[in-house]
């Protein structure tokens, strides 16, 4: 800390997200069973093309990954 001031975290724990996306899989399970197939084709794409890549093959899912997240961000920005 240069400054001194505290710091706060604007995301939440990576387990919480997890778990929130493996409970839409659960919910979904169409989603699950195309898990297999893209999880293997998810090295060809880096940055905003892997979003678009999860977003156009899982929609449910990649939603709660990304846009929950963002989402949740503002909010604490916001906050501060």
């Amino acid at each position: 800390q240069i400054d001194k001031c505290g710091r706060r975290a604007l995301g939440r724990l990576l387990k919480t997200t997890q778990n929130h996306v493996a409970w839409q899989l659960f919910k979904h399970p169409r989603e699950c069973i195309k898990l297999w197939w893209l999880f293997w084709r998810r090295k060809e794409y880096k940055n905003a093309a892997l979003r678009e890549f999860w977003m156009k093959n899982m929609p449910t899912c990649a939603y709660t990954y990304y846009e929950e997240y963002a989402e949740l961000v503002v909010i604490r920005t916001v906050e501060l």
